[in-house]
């Protein structure tokens, strides 16, 4: 069974932007590719709504596990 059928699809999607971004890097880094201002806010923007979205998926999961466990939720979120 390969591993990726053990990952969250969000995490596996996660890693697929990590091989091209890396590529991606070296290329300008070491031969030294050209890299217009538009193209660093577009990377830096793609890289944004990852984090958002990775952030967003981490505060479902625990939210979700502490259901399941029958925790309370932390006093910040008791009175929502």
């Amino acid at each position: 069974m390969p591993a990726s059928r053990l990952l969250p699809l969000t995490a596996l999607g996660l890693l697929f932007y990590i091989g091209p971004s890396t590529r991606f890097l070296v290329a300008v880094y070491v031969p030294g590719e050209p890299f217009h201002p538009v193209q660093l806010v577009a990377f830096a923007l793609v890289w944004a709504g990852l984090v958002l979205m990775t952030i967003d998926n981490l505060r479902r999961t625990r939210a979700l596990r502490r259901l399941l466990d029958g925790s309370p939720a932390p006093p910040a979120q008791r009175g929502k």
